[in-house]
């Protein structure tokens, strides 16, 4: 879960957030006084007591580059256009201000005006039949953790590896006591293990059945799962986990 606040800086650069419980924060201060738009962005937990004396430092964010691959080569498998997108801790698509993305022909990208931030990788449209196998970028995993951003940084060989080896799971959802097919149901798949239930997390899929109550979930992670059918869905439930340890109850 995450709150937002919002505030307004005097021509001193003086600003004051209140209203904030207890709790870790990412501070965020931009500058649109130019075609290039600033950026700073700093972590703080907030207790009891009165943050003062924080600096933001502005800039002009950060550059990302680095290349997609397919184990055993076939790069046929990926989409003929893919964008690489980086996704915030709060869950927001950061593309706004940033610049570039494009997956090239020969499987590379580079990301520039990055804000300052933690953020985890998203790529569109993902490849119907991989999975993301691992996410590094200079030797650290920025898959299962965050990857960190400072003003002026360039960061260089990021590596996302894909996997054709994925599982698929298909069935049919048909309503209690009956043979009639459930059309448009939730289907969500989601890990057995708790540490893997976590807002956005890649262990987490959903589809819908169809007309013939049918569905399928290709490149599955290699795992075991917990798979539920449901009705009167409400988007990005998903997300929570408690709504998924609820399910795992029944």
């Amino acid at each position: 879960n995450w709150m937002s606040r919002g505030g307004v800086v005097d021509a001193e650069g003086n600003f004051k957030l209140g209203g904030l419980l207890p709790g870790r924060y990412r501070l965020i201060a931009e500058l649109f006084r130019s075609e290039k738009p600033q950026m700073a962005s700093l972590v703080v937990e907030v207790g009891n007591e009165n943050v003062r004396g924080v600096l933001l430092s502005l800039g002009d964010g950060g550059e990302l580059s680095g290349r997609l691959v397919v184990e055993g080569g076939n790069t046929k498998l990926l989409p003929p256009t893919m964008r690489v997108m980086l996704e915030s801790e709060g869950g927001r698509m950061m593309m706004s201000r940033m610049q570039g993305g494009e997956v090239l022909e020969d499987q590379t990208f580079t990301l520039r005006s990055v804000s300052e931030g933690a953020y985890r990788f998203r790529i569109y449209p993902p490849p119907p039949n991989l999975y993301l196998k691992s996410a590094r970028v200079q030797g650290k995993d920025a898959l299962d953790q965050p990857l960190e951003i400072r003003n002026g940084e360039k960061l260089t060989g990021a590596e996302l590896v894909w996997s054709p080896d994925g599982g698929e799971v298909t069935g049919v959802v048909k309503q209690e006591g009956s043979d009639e097919v459930a059309k448009g149901a939730t289907i969500i798949t989601f890990s057995t293990e708790a540490s893997r239930q976590i807002p956005r997390s890649r262990w987490t899929r959903t589809t819908q059945s169809d007309q013939q109550g049918t569905f399928r979930l290709g490149a599955v992670i290699p795992g075991e799962y917990l798979i539920y059918a449901v009705q009167n869905y409400e988007f990005g439930a998903e997300s929570s986990p408690e709504y998924l340890q609820d399910l795992a109850k029944h």
